[in-house]
């Protein structure tokens, strides 16, 4: 979005129905990667990041939405372990990364050991994984591809295949988280096949 474009902005006043219409095709709009406003479309990319604000003035609402464009990160999983715990769903408590470094083969051991565990909850039971496992397999993931022994190896589509599996499990998408972890599964196959 170019600076001028930035700063357009629509207020209307308007019956209770017009505006469940108006939140539908923003939603729709959302869901499509593309919004417009007073007739210019804006590209969503499905990487953004979206807060949507609902408080209270006395008997006045408001309502705010703010769509920021951006990478998928680790920082959505905390967003939703912080949802579950408002929500009460879950027993989730936080574990602070370790203090001593682990070496590249552990890493990789403890890798595998919560790509297993989240593929197997996924796809016997189509259910999410809990938050903390899918944090310390993106944080370690993202870890290994900065080792040195990793000096060489290409993780460019692990690690975009990586974020599918982080978007989906923040949409909580199962048949799409199904569908990266196949994705990843295979890259840890064809991984140790090549660099064995």
């Amino acid at each position: 979005m170019s600076e001028s474009s930035r700063k357009k902005s629509v207020k209307m006043s308007c019956s209770i129905k017009e505006a469940a219409e108006r939140l539908r095709q923003i939603a729709h709009g959302l869901e499509n990667g593309q919004i417009s406003i007073e007739g210019n479309g804006y590209e969503i990319p499905r990487t953004s990041s979206v807060k949507v604000g609902l408080r209270s003035k006395g008997e006045r609402l408001d309502l705010k939405v703010k769509i920021k464009p951006e990478r998928a990160t680790g920082d959505g999983i905390h967003k939703h372990i912080e949802k579950k715990k408002q929500t009460g769903i879950g027993k989730e408590k936080k574990t602070s990364p370790p203090s001593v470094p682990l070496t590249f083969k552990k890493l990789k051991k403890r890798l595998s050991k919560d790509l297993g565990s989240i593929t197997k909850t996924v796809s016997r039971s189509e259910a999410l994984p809990d938050p903390e496992t899918v944090q310390s397999f993106y944080s370690d993931a993202k870890a290994m591809a900065e080792y040195p022994e990793a000096e060489g190896m290409d993780f460019t589509f692990f690690l975009d295949q990586l974020d599918e599996m982080i978007l989906a499990y923040q949409r909580s998408d199962s048949p799409a988280m199904k569908t990266a972890l196949s994705s990843l599964n295979q890259q840890k196959k064809e991984c140790h096949r090549k660099y064995k």
